[in-house]
């Protein structure tokens, strides 16, 4: 006895009265197409260069950081030297030097002590601290007023 489902031809499909199309075993396909395995190659590479690119930007960003923190730390340790040489006379000084930190030398840092203009016995302590990251210039500077004890 020959059944509906078998005069079907291959790849076709039969409507039921129940259940809609029906599709034959030999039209039923399961997997990828190489086609499609391309495609999804390709959109998940353009997906991985996108967030090399975004770890590289943080990379960086964070190199930026660390070099700026020594410099704030550079700078705080010549400011406290100076005020506290400062606040004993009214001496006057000027000067540079290369400073190593925590990631090697190559931080660079300045300083002057100088009158405070309009304020008599007034001393401004400036000092800056800096380096290159890749390029660009990273630091800090520091002022402030000292009354040098009489």
């Amino acid at each position: 006895m020959l059944t509906a489902n078998r005069l079907t031809p291959v790849g076709q499909t039969r409507k039921t009265l129940t259940r809609g199309p029906v599709r034959t075993n030999a039209s039923r396909r399961r997997g990828l197409t190489l086609l499609e395995l391309v495609v999804a190659m390709a959109v998940a590479s353009f997906g991985l260069l996108g967030l090399q690119g975004f770890l590289l930007l943080m990379g960086r960003t964070v190199a930026e950081q660390v070099r700026a923190t020594e410099a704030l730390a550079c700078a705080q340790e010549k400011l406290e030297e100076l005020r506290f040489r400062a606040a004993g006379g009214g001496f006057r000084e000027e000067g540079e030097e290369p400073w190593g930190g925590a990631t090697g030398p190559g931080m660079a840092r300045r300083w002057s002590v100088e009158g405070q203009e309009g304020i008599p016995g007034v001393l401004r302590v400036r000092v800056e601290c800096g380096c290159l990251v890749r390029g660009r210039e990273v630091g800090q500077r520091l002022e402030t007023l000292v009354c040098p004890e009489e």
